[in-house]
């Protein structure tokens, strides 16, 4: 048997220290403890922010700050980017809970993305994400403030956790992590640059970032992520066999 973690927050480029810190208060108020912040606007560690979690400011002492999204999901196995607009990705979308939930499984290690308040996630983001969730809110008011969409998020899976804290770990759980996605996907995109089937060049970043979510949906693990690599090296330089044999 194993307890489930609750799924770490991720704030990417957030703007407002203020924003920062009522997220804490947010996390803090539904059992959440892991928050990790890619690029913030103000410098940090914030004063206004810590001042503004109240009680949650534990929660933004024990922060990792990173460069980038990569370095930031890289031990994760599962990504929720969070969006109000209509994306043109080709990845499940979702606007219920319910069917967010069905989506992965439950004792997977979990991130939650929010891009900046003013601009929400860019599409190169996105497509490091196995789905796109947005609230259920009416259609013309989907705006919130980045803490009041925390709140609402971390309130929804802190029952689905409560309910489900613990499962039966009866099969080992091999899912790639997404260290090892992002280095198939780097070793892919050289590899297609190189033997020129991302053609023509002004549409192979479009032409990757289709591909790269066929890789996602298939979910795969670690080992077949290991095995996938080594059939691209052995396409560039195959085993030479005798015909005579």
């Amino acid at each position: 048997m194993v307890k489930n973690k609750l799924p770490i927050i991720i704030l990417v480029n957030p703007q407002l220290p203020e924003n920062i810190g009522l997220s804490a208060r947010a996390m803090m108020n539904c059992g959440f403890s892991e928050l990790r912040i890619v690029n913030p606007r103000e410098i940090w560690p914030n004063k206004i922010a810590i001042k503004a979690a109240a009680h949650g400011s534990y929660i933004l002492e024990n922060a990792k700050v990173y460069k980038n999204v990569a370095e930031s999901t890289k031990d994760l196995k599962f990504l929720i980017g969070t969006s109000v607009r209509k994306r043109f990705a080709n990845k499940n979308h979702y606007f219920n809970f319910n069917d967010l939930f069905e989506s992965f499984k439950i004792y997977s290690k979990v991130g939650v993305i929010f891009g900046p308040e003013r601009s929400g996630l860019t599409n190169e983001v996105i497509a490091k994400c196995d789905c796109i969730f947005s609230l259920p809110l009416k259609k013309k008011n989907t705006s919130l403030n980045l803490s009041h969409s925390i709140l609402l998020i971390c309130y929804e899976f802190s029952k689905l956790y409560g309910k489900k804290h613990i499962v039966k770990n009866d099969k080992k759980i091999d899912i790639a992590d997404k260290k090892s996605f992002y280095g198939l996907m780097e070793h892919l995109r050289t590899d297609l640059d190189n033997c020129g089937f991302l053609y023509p060049l002004e549409k192979a970043d479009g032409m990757f970032l289709n591909i790269q979510n066929m890789f996602l949906r298939a979910s795969f693990s670690s080992q077949e992520v290991k095995t996938f690599r080594g059939m691209l090296r052995k396409l560039k330089n195959p085993r030479k066999f005798d015909k005579h044999n």
